[in-house]
């Protein structure tokens, strides 16, 4: 946790602040690929993030991408460890929900790190073909699609291809009676009709390992698509510790055991389906403790094994995702350890072979790699509170949006300056907005973060790799029209070297064009005006 009460800032005031961050986020594992030198400044692996705002200035995102790397080879690791341990007897398999980050450089570092696909739109789909073409997806990569996917109504599987025209439309003049007319939109290309479903088929079609996760109402498409499918059913399911409690777990995500039972026999029916897989996601498990996470997917693995004694073809059970990312304090290998356990006794408890069990994982993934670095702008007391402002020269509520959709906690750290003394800060940005704050308004007036003296320092904000950027937008227009800041990527190359290249930054013409400031609104609204008398 980053946020300090106005009782913890006493504990660290004037001590060094290399040694104040070393035990504020002490038993994490931040520190694997973050440092300080003995000049005081911070390290990302061989990046001195100094010498990156020296070139870029700020603000400034760094994407490391061998942190993806490190994490799928070690959660991996870990798992497999566990499962050796126990003797578990079924096959692990490790998804990237994209969801998560669907930056190509972020999707490509987990697919080459011997990680498949989790995806949840056609957009997904649509990255995964490019990626493909252009020679960057390993032979015979599965995908395994989950959410909505009903079908266009009255299609098959028709999906456009080509892309639409950008010209706007010209007005549709008024009805004879008066009514106003709508011009019609191209639902194809807006992607509201279903084209999941139907890319989902073209796919297959095409000879991709693609499997989708099926929920109400989806069935009856894929069965009269043709193409040889395996189909995977979506349990609802959530944080439970027993049959009655899933009975009144409330979900808008999946079948419930008497939904499952019968779309099973339906599957079984189709000849082009073959069922594989049960999908049970839980939830956060940051959230849960860890006795009732292993209580919840003992439910799923005896569900599993009443559906496999009914129908051989189901080999795998989707656990879904929600596991922290390997810097937490948290015990993973406890949670792998009681998970395959409850599921090898469910299993043997109704005469069925244990599952295969898929991790489906995005923060744990790609968070750690994501880091904003913003620059401080100047100190200031205000005469309010014993904490002083920070001022950073950018936008907190589009860098990290999650610090007021989920109460997310961030840490932060300075990029120089470790050996000064510490002190303790809020940050404020350039907005005009009054939650443009962290810690924000929810943790109370005297909440701060640590920073050393003096005002050369930037403020880097770890583990923004996941979520944030995607739920701001990526080259949108974002609040107080500020713009994003510029992006260096860090990446291993095929000879293991590690190299860092920049994405061209965000202009203001880009924002004004997704607000509309283009050629064809320009004629549109010259039409509204008001034309002079006489």
């Amino acid at each position: 946790m980053s946020d300090l009460s106005k009782s913890d800032v006493g504990r660290w005031i004037g001590r060094p602040y290399r040694q104040a961050v070393t035990e504020l986020y002490a038993g994490t594992h931040i520190w694997d690929h973050v440092r300080y030198d003995e000049a005081g400044d911070l390290w990302v692996n061989d990046l001195r993030l100094a010498d990156a705002v020296a070139a870029c200035a700020t603000p400034l995102e760094v994407v490391d991408t061998t942190v993806i790397e490190r994490r799928c080879s070690e959660w991996m690791a870990l798992t497999r460890a566990v499962a050796v341990e126990i003797g578990y007897a079924g096959r692990l398999n490790y998804l990237y929900a994209s969801k998560a980050n669907m930056a190509a450089e972020v999707t490509h570092a987990a697919y080459r790190s011997g990680w498949h696909a989790e995806t949840s739109s056609t957009q997904d789909l649509r990255h995964l073909e490019w990626l493909r073409r252009h020679g960057l997806l390993p032979e015979g990569m599965r995908v395994v699609c989950n959410g909505f996917k009903l079908p266009p109504p009255g299609s098959v599987a028709a999906e456009r291809t080509t892309e639409p025209a950008d010209a706007a439309p010209s007005p549709v003049p008024p009805s004879s009676d008066g009514r106003l007319a709508v011009p019609r939109a191209d639902r194809l290309a807006l992607g509201v009709d279903g084209s999941y479903a139907a890319t989902i088929v073209r796919l297959r079609r095409e000879g991709w390992r693609i499997e989708p996760i099926l929920d109400w109402g989806e069935l009856p498409y894929f069965a009269a698509a043709g193409v040889p499918l395996d189909v995977g059913l979506r349990l609802k399911f959530g944080r439970i510790v027993d049959r009655p409690s899933l009975a009144a777990c409330v979900s808008r995500f999946g079948l419930a055991p008497e939904q499952l039972a019968s779309a099973a026999v339906a599957v079984d029916t189709a000849p082009n389906l073959t069922l594989t897989t049960l999908h049970a996601m839980v939830g956060a498990a940051e959230e849960i403790p860890l006795p009732e996470m292993v209580a919840a997917y003992r439910v799923a693995g005896a569900i599993w094994s009443e559906l496999r004694a009914a129908h051989p073809t189901l080999v795998e059970l989707n656990l879904g995702g929600g596991v922290p990312p390997l810097s937490e304090n948290y015990d993973h290998a406890g949670l792998v350890r009681g998970v395959l356990t409850a599921l090898a006794e469910a299993a043997a408890a109704a005469g069925v072979p244990s599952p295969d069990v898929t991790y489906e994982l995005g923060s744990l993934v790609a968070e750690e790699a994501g880091i904003h670095v913003f620059g401080q702008l100047q100190t200031k007391d205000n005469d309010d509170r014993p904490v002083d402002w920070a001022l950073i020269d950018g936008g907190l509520m589009a860098a990290i949006p999650d610090m007021l959709l989920i109460d997310k906690s961030f840490r932060m750290l300075a990029t120089r300056g470790a050996d000064r003394p510490a002190r303790a800060l809020r940050l404020g940005d350039v907005t005009c907005d009054s939650d443009g704050r962290y810690p924000p308004k929810r943790c109370g007036e005297d909440a701060a973060i640590l920073l050393p003296e003096g005002d050369d320092v930037q403020v880097a904000i770890l583990g923004v790799g996941a979520y944030q950027e995607i739920l701001s937008g990526v080259r949108g227009a974002h609040h107080c029209g500020l713009l994003e800041a510029l992006e260096l990527i860090v990446e291993r190359g095929a000879d293991g070297a590690r190299r860092v290249r920049l994405t061209p930054r965000q202009t203001w013409r880009d924002a004004a064009h997704v607000l509309g400031y283009t050629d064809e609104t320009a004629e549109a609204l010259v039409r509204t005006q008001a034309r002079p008398v006489g």
